[in-house]
């Protein structure tokens, strides 16, 4: 299977929120800094501190704020609008700018539970301290709309934030989704739908470890397609495609919810058997034949007129030695003798497995092979 690029990440809320805040700073510091020009004594002075806060903020990368800290975070803006509300109450302008930076704060980054109601209770602050510090009736009129367009503007940047959550979501689910999909797909043969060989070695070397682990048996069957190169002749590659198809879902159909079947390669299964001895092992093998024989699958090729399958059982117990590998090696030894002696049956391992510089087994099955 070729490897596909990887699903670029869908940006994060806390991410968004980060860019947005470092926008914010940009905009806001320069309002700052033109305020502390303009302004003597104290309010210069809070103007420099502020476009300072805000020039350092867009500096440090920035992470949502925690549950734990949302009431902290929202005192501080609480505080800060009243203050700007106090100290300018003939100057609305630069209320409203700390104001509008409170409430986008609020509505991007703190949790949903206190943005709701924070985007509200911001501009009332606001206004009610610069009532309090004694607007003149001039600038009553104009202090009130100031406060009514930024409860409306905090409600549509909250707006903005859900929709921009939803999309997120969206997003997490659909790469989601993409990735599971694509483990199934790096797992599963694509023409049979049972596991694959990759995902074959991965279970034989689990199920081993655990056997081991436990002290209990670990069973093989390795299943094998008689004539099925007569098949592919007879019937084209499409029918043995089909072929294959059906005697996997039968294998899959066969087995316990335990077990796991595999494709090994070409016409041959690996159905592995947890906990089975070998008697055991060779009862599931000999249903599994006959689940095969039962489909009534046209093999018009092979004596029997129909597809069998030839099946070698295994079974060993990890706790005392040896590999998975010498395992299916003993089952593959098992389906040897079971087509040397007429097909369409269940084989044993009869003798251990050849050492690794004998390679007479080896020469067998392709021998045996040769005549399908």
């Amino acid at each position: 299977m070729d490897e596909s690029e990887p699903a670029a990440a869908p940006a994060t809320l806390e991410q968004v929120a980060g860019q947005r805040l470092n926008l914010l700073s940009g905009l806001a510091a320069p309002l700052y800094i033109v305020s502390a020009c303009v302004t003597e004594g104290f309010f210069r002075w809070f103007m420099i501190t502020m476009a300072i806060f805000l020039i350092g903020t867009g500096l440090i990368r920035r992470r949502a704020t925690s549950m734990a800290e949302a009431p902290v975070s929202l005192a501080a803006c609480a505080v800060t609008n009243a203050v700007w509300g106090w100290l300018t109450p003939q100057v609305p302008v630069l209320a409203t700018a700390a104001l509008i930076i409170s409430l986008i704060y609020v509505a991007w980054i703190m949790p949903q539970t206190y943005a709701r109601g924070a985007v509200v209770v911001m501009p009332l602050i606001s206004l009610a301290a610069q009532l309090a510090a004694g607007v003149t009736a001039r600038l009553a009129m104009q202090v009130l709309g100031l406060a009514l367009t930024n409860m409306i503007l905090g409600a549509l940047l909250l707006a903005i934030r859900n929709a921009m959550e939803r999309r997120i979501a969206e997003d997490t689910r659909a790469l989601d989704d993409s990735i599971a999909r694509l483990r199934v797909a790096t797992r599963t043969d694509a023409l049979t739908g049972v596991a694959n060989r990759r995902r074959l070695d991965e279970i034989l070397a689990l199920k081993w470890e655990n056997a081991r682990e436990s002290g209990s048996t670990l069973g093989a069957i390795m299943v094998d397609i008689d004539y099925f190169k007569l098949y592919n002749d007879r019937y084209g590659h499409r029918g043995g495609d089909l072929c294959l198809k059906r005697v996997a879902a039968a294998l899959a159909a066969g087995v316990r919810d335990t077990d796991v079947v595999a494709r090994y390669g070409g016409e041959e299964f690996v159905v592995v058997v947890p906990g089975a001895d070998l008697p055991s092992t060779a009862q599931i093998a000999e249903r599994l034949r006959r689940c095969i024989a039962g489909l009534g699958e046209e093999h018009l090729a092979a004596p029997a007129g129909r597809v069998s399958v030839s099946l070698g059982a295994a079974s060993a117990v990890p706790a005392i030695g040896g590999t998975a590998e010498d395992l299916i090696e003993q089952a593959d030894r098992g389906l040897y003798h079971a087509k040397r002696d007429g097909r369409d049956r269940v084989g044993l391992a009869e003798r251990p497995p050849a050492p690794a510089g004998d390679v007479s087994a080896g020469r067998q099955r392709s021998v045996d092979h040769a005549g399908q």
